[in-house]
């Protein structure tokens, strides 16, 4: 059940996965608390998932309950949690047996009534634990799945791909970016990008132009530390996706948010071929790109205090012939690597349901 089942990023992690189960042992229903937008995402989940349920907002939660209980649900799992769209009212009526929380919200729920946390133990180590009202499904590698390998095959296709000069972007100079919102950029990390570009005076900063009022902010800090505004190049959004990914190709360097990482984000970046400097923190929403970089087989771009993310970053921007590597290992292990490996995922997460399912027929609790 979500209400991003439309042009959003859940839509855009989660498509393959859904579409991936296999039809002899799993029953797939989607419930859809929002409306059509006509996007491909929502049209190739309709398509493809026969039991596909609009459940409009005029619907009282506890009528929604009943739809969902009528259809004989056994494992509901909420994709919203706390964001935006949420209908947590309607999981509070238990229409299911199991219900688990996934994906959109990096914590826990804190309600009795979801049953289980889908993580991974970067994410969620386990002297964490204890923060989590939910039993844990520790996923073996990443707990984000993601539809890469299906929906944009062709990321890394040199032709056709944008120009540097296309994007505003300066064809001798390396180009650090992050397409993260620009409220996640906090002083300290904003800080230590600045002393990047200090320290490596033939970069660029590239980075996302939302909100515009941050943009003055940004660049009135940078001048008042010495920073020009020249160092910086602010980019909008870019739709269909396959675009984006495609003008993330031209950067050289990925530099994470620390306080909330990039999630969907960080692994676009990833997928584009483009390494990234992470600085792994004490939550979940700031240990993802972490988790990223461990599925991704390249445990290096984690750094673990802010200095070390500021000297990586350094030195992959400085030593070209390093980058160059960290990039052609990464995109070479991209067919293989399992973050990139959904149906990998698909079979773990399978496994994990039956035994969830398992647990309650037999009258057991949760449990990790």
């Amino acid at each position: 059940l979500s209400s991003d089942f439309v042009n959003h990023p859940t839509a855009d992690l989660m498509q393959s996965a859904l579409l991936l189960h296999d039809k002899d042992r799993f029953e797939i229903f989607l419930y859809a608390i929002t409306r059509d937008d006509a996007s491909t995402y929502r049209k190739v989940l309709m398509r493809e998932i026969k039991n596909f349920r609009s459940l409009p907002n005029k619907d009282a939660d506890r009528r929604c309950a009943e739809i969902i209980a009528n259809d004989g649900i056994q494992v509901l799992i909420n994709l919203n949690s706390h964001t935006a769209g949420e209908r947590n009212g309607i999981f509070a009526f238990r229409p299911a047996p199991v219900q688990v929380v996934y994906l959109a919200f990096p914590g826990t729920h804190g309600a009795s009534y979801l049953d289980y946390n889908v993580v991974d133990k970067s994410v969620c180590p386990r002297d964490q634990r204890q923060h989590y009202t939910e039993s844990l499904v520790y996923m073996p590698h990443c707990y984000q799945t993601n539809s890469f390998r299906d929906i944009y095959p062709d990321v890394l296709d040199p032709d056709p791909c944008p120009t540097r000069l296309s994007q505003g972007l300066p064809e001798d100079k390396v180009v650090l970016c992050t397409f993260n919102r620009l409220g996640r950029i906090t002083p300290d990390i904003f800080g230590a990008w600045l002393r990047v570009l200090r320290r490596v005076p033939d970069s660029v900063l590239w980075l996302y132009k939302h909100p515009t009022l941050a943009v003055l902010r940004l660049l009135r800090e940078a001048r008042r530390q010495g920073i020009p505004a020249d160092r910086f190049v602010f980019s909008g959004p870019v739709m269909p996706k396959a675009e984006h990914l495609k003008r993330l190709t031209l950067a050289d360097l990925y530099l994470d948010t620390v306080v909330y990482n990039g999630h969907t984000t960080g692994s676009d970046a990833l997928w584009a071929g483009v390494p990234m400097v992470t600085l792994q923190g004490t939550t979940f929403q700031s240990r993802v790109g972490a988790s990223l970089a461990r599925a991704a087989c390249l445990p290096e771009m984690i750094t673990y205090t802010l200095q070390e993310y500021e000297d990586l970053a350094v030195r992959l921007a400085s030593d070209k012939a390093y980058r160059l590597d960290l990039r052609e290992r990464l995109r070479a292990q991209r067919e293989s690597a399992p973050l990139f490996d959904t149906a990998r995922w698909v079979r773990s997460f399978e496994w994990s349901l039956e035994a969830m399912w398992r647990r309650h027929t037999s009258n057991e609790p949760p449990q990790d």
